[in-house]
């Protein structure tokens, strides 16, 4: 059922946003925060689609919600159902704020753009005269 879908996922992503940011999201401040995002609604209307309550939620919410959680849209849908989450788990664990936008811009990446985006972090680390990669992979992120 696409409620149940939607309203795990929409749960889901505001526990991700609460243990990366330690502290909570109170619905007040998820409404104030999609309003700023674009789009308008009540808490009301929030607390039902939190419980399951309320379904067919409008493109322009989920575009928003995607604002403001970092995810692509389709992540509340079915639709989404291959996304993986995965790498904002790993970012939200971690302290550096820098490796964590890096993660989350850098998830659903092509192989190809990866594999650039670590050439392009080597070139980097050595201009930084920093060990090659293969030499920190036992490091404490």
């Amino acid at each position: 059922m696409v409620t149940d879908v939607f309203a795990h996922r929409l749960n889901e992503s505001i526990g991700r946003w609460e243990h990366q940011h330690g502290r909570r999201l109170p619905n007040t401040e998820l409404v104030a925060r999609l309003a700023e995002a674009g789009h308008s609604m009540s808490m009301a209307y929030l607390s039902q689609l939190r419980r399951g309550r309320r379904d067919r939620p409008s493109m322009e919410l989920l575009v928003a919600l995607a604002r403001v959680f970092d995810v692509p849209a389709d992540h509340f849908t079915n639709a989404g159902k291959d996304f993986d989450t995965a790498p904002h788990h790993v970012a939200a664990g971690l302290t550096n704020s820098g490796l964590r936008r890096l993660i989350n811009a850098a998830a659903g990446l092509s192989a190809e753009s990866l594999d650039y985006l670590s050439l392009l972090a080597d070139r980097l680390r050595r201009a930084d005269r920093l060990p090659a990669e293969s030499q920190t992979a036992g490091w404490v992120l």
